[in-house]
């Protein structure tokens, strides 16, 4: 009977430790481009919130726009190069972002750097 339970336990304990081994974390399976996109999406959404509420405080909802035209291409761009992708610039070539600063022009007059 001791026989019995020692082996029991014996292969249990050797079996039990397995289980671990083979589990995979969840991000293994998203490829670099899904997370890239994922965190684009939720830095533009937690952006869009902090602008709205700004804006909003101002009572200046109106321009809303003018500074997603003019946040989110930067923002994609960070994350993008933060992945080291290669990114289009405004004359056409493809470049990979430094971390440096930029000036950005907005669409209808200003500048934000």
């Amino acid at each position: 009977m001791k026989k019995i339970f020692c082996l029991m336990l014996t292969l249990m304990m050797a079996f039990g430790g397995f289980g671990n081994v083979f589990a995979a974390s969840p991000d293994i399976k998203l490829s670099k481009t899904e997370r890239m996109e994922n965190d684009i999406k939720n830095e533009i959404n937690i952006t869009r919130k902090e602008i709205y509420r700004q804006l909003e405080q101002q009572d200046a909802l109106i321009l809303m726009k003018v500074y997603e035209d003019i946040i989110y291409p930067q923002i994609e761009r960070q994350i993008r190069a933060e992945y080291g992708e290669e990114v289009n610039t405004s004359n056409g070539t493809s470049t990979l972002m430094a971390t440096s600063s930029l000036s950005y022009y907005a669409p209808n007059g200003g500048l934000v750097t």
